[in-house]
């Protein structure tokens, strides 16, 4: 284990997926708080709504970030979800520009995806005892054998292969500079930001509900994370996560 902008940074070799191994750390005694856990392979990786996550072996980073935000109270936890997303984000567009946020937390480059991003907490009614960031981002696998419609990897989009590590530690040094807004309660300029970096920010798109598809625009982001849309009859549609897709 190693030290990288204060977290402990542990790498195994395999595991089922790095949340489930991440909980079982902690119940065995290991601090909860600033442990990141990456490893080369996922037996049984997750996505979100239990989505399997396709990763070759040695080629993707996944792992998981453990804190315990004790800044943020329950009803606030979606900008645990807008720094991790812009950090990986803004990490990205280090290596080369393009990448953006498809709400509420895929990282895309053009119509493609090259991160998933799966936060599960551990909740009281006042307060986030345990967070688990979990992240996969495509960083060198060239082909993809799942039926995702449309994944990329960094090594796709620029050509050449890169280190791991190195990705990994550009996301904690921009995980760090997020964090420290949030714990210095500039929370405006989190959900600003965010907003400046969302896929498909500008113009109408489709999009599909449960009624089928119709053409609007993104108005805005809750503080809750909900996603507020205006069609093209001026009507406001207000979605939850799972209640609304993009047509891409």
């Amino acid at each position: 284990m190693n030290i990288s902008h204060g977290y402990r940074i542990l790498h195994i070799a395999e595991t089922d997926s790095t949340n489930a191994e991440a909980r079982r750390l902690i119940t065995n005694g290991e601090s909860g708080d600033r442990l990141l856990l990456w490893t080369d392979y996922q037996l049984a990786g997750k996505g979100q709504a239990g989505n399997h996550w396709e990763s070759e072996r040695g080629k993707n980073l996944l792992f998981t970030l453990c804190l315990q935000p004790s800044e943020l109270l329950p009803q606030d936890q979606f900008l645990l979800s807008e720094i991790t997303s812009l950090a990986v984000c803004t990490a990205l567009n280090e290596i080369v520009q393009g990448f953006t946020i498809k709400w509420p937390n895929d990282i895309y480059y053009e119509n493609k995806k090259v991160c998933g991003i799966l936060i599960e907490h551990i909740l009281t009614s006042s307060k986030i005892l345990q967070s688990f960031i979990g992240i996969g981002i495509n960083v060198n696998q060239k082909n993809f054998l799942s039926d995702a419609t449309n994944p990329v990897s960094i090594a796709q989009i620029i050509g050449k292969t890169i280190e791991r590590r190195m990705v990994l530690d550009t996301f904690l040094h921009q995980f760090h500079d997020y964090r420290e807004l949030l714990l210095s309660g500039q929370t405006a300029t989190i959900e600003q930001t965010y907003r400046k970096w969302l896929f498909r920010k500008d113009g109408m798109h489709t999009y599909r509900d449960k009624d089928g598809e119709f053409h609007a625009r993104i108005m805005n982001i809750g503080h809750d994370g909900q996603l507020i849309l205006e069609d093209s009859i001026q009507q406001v549609r207000c979605y939850a996560f799972k209640e609304v897709e993009f047509v891409l």
